[in-house]
């Protein structure tokens, strides 16, 4: 959409716009798109023998230290 405002008006006129059409899009039951995210997951991935003593061993470390 493309309109021609006075100087200083545009950002009253663009609003009050934006809303008629919000409305009348609400009427005829259409909805505007929105971004969102979907998470999914499940158990956490078995770690490796090597992976688990690295681990282990820094906990072990940071403990004696």
């Amino acid at each position: 959409m493309k309109m021609m405002t006075k100087p200083g008006e545009q950002f009253t006129i663009r609003r009050k716009a934006f809303a008629l059409l919000k409305k009348a899009f609400a009427e005829h039951g259409i909805e505007f798109a929105f971004p969102t995210v979907s998470v999914a997951g499940g158990a956490a991935p078995d770690i490796s023998a090597g992976a688990r003593q690295a681990l282990e061993m820094g906990k072990t470390e940071a403990l004696a230290g």
